[in-house]
């Protein structure tokens, strides 16, 4: 299978040669605004890369959770105007210096893209967001220096932040713009561009994350001070400043009978790490369990 690599390119690359980088590539995603203030680079960069025509280009909102949604989304339509073919707009969210916009902002924030352009927005976020908050938008799912591709449903991933190697994933030395944050797809650029017209909940076709110690892989939940919980495949649970309600090793052996090896972990509640967590596993059967560990599984199963 042909993969398609993405640069991620912004006003922290001001060199990036756009030319350069289409003879290596026939996708990019470049960064239009940090809330409400557009990037050092736009709007010329926006002139550049149509210039070049590329199969696919993702045009990213970095949301901020302290700024009005409208008037964010207003700064990248002011910039980038009607879409071409191929272009597509994503929400980058994540934590911003500790501050995390919620779900409904998001959410928000995707649908009045959606009403202004009539196409999918993307979703970009994390293994550990994408398991807490779902959403049914295309998904690109960072996760880079991990072991495995993370087995959370997603469209493609952002491997690398142009230091760690993923998967058999080596860092891009990209023309003009040398290593930075870099994603893959795996099928064509066009496929990919098909991909991105689909709100069909994208599914992964990766084997279940067999975990690492790297604390970015969909193993961890990183709340928004930063504190961590984080599950070892079988089950264990180490706690990094948040509370600990449990783990594989607290259940009863009935609880168990079914019991393979967590391939993901998530937060009851992204924004209350007292709430709790929960491991999934595919049991021996085959179907999906859930291991919800909270105060009430705590007051039931004393140690």
């Amino acid at each position: 299978m042909t993969d398609t690599y993405l640069p991620d390119v912004s006003e922290f690359q001001p060199h990036a040669d756009i030319a350069a980088i289409r003879l290596q590539t026939g996708a990019i995603a470049a960064r239009v605004s940090y809330g409400t203030r557009l990037d050092k680079m736009m709007p010329a960069r926006v002139m550049d890369i149509r210039d070049q025509g590329l199969a696919v280009v993702l045009y990213y909102l970095f949301l901020r959770a302290t700024q009005p949604i409208q008037d964010q989304v207003n700064a990248v339509i002011g910039c980038l105007s009607d879409l071409h073919p191929g272009e597509s707009i994503v929400i980058d969210y994540e934590s911003d210096n500790g501050s995390i916009p919620s779900v409904a902002q998001r959410d928000q924030a995707a649908e009045l893209f959606e009403q202004r352009y009539n196409r999918p927005t993307v979703v970009y976020e994390n293994a550990s967001t994408a398991q807490s908050a779902p959403t049914s938008r295309p998904v690109w799912v960072a996760a880079y220096g991990v072991k495995t591709e993370p087995a959370i449903p997603h469209l493609f991933w952002q491997y690398t932040d142009g230091q760690f190697t993923s998967a058999g994933h080596a860092p891009i030395n990209w023309s003009g713009c040398g290593f930075c944050d870099s994603s893959v797809f795996h099928g064509s650029a066009s496929e990919l561009a098909a991909a991105l017209q689909s709100v069909a909940p994208q599914q992964s076709t990766q084997p279940p994350n067999q975990g690492d110690d790297d604390l970015s892989d969909a193993l961890t939940i990183t709340y928004p001070d930063g504190t961590k919980t984080v599950a070892t495949p079988d089950g264990g649970i180490k706690n990094a400043g948040t509370p600990f309600f449990g783990s594989r090793y607290s259940c009863r052996p009935d609880e168990l009978l079914d019991f393979t090896a967590f391939y993901a972990l998530t937060a009851v509640d992204i924004n209350n790490k007292d709430a709790g967590y929960i491991g999934w596993n595919v049991g021996k059967q085959g179907a999906v369990e859930q291991f919800k560990f909270d105060a009430e599984f705590l007051a039931s199963h004393p140690s």
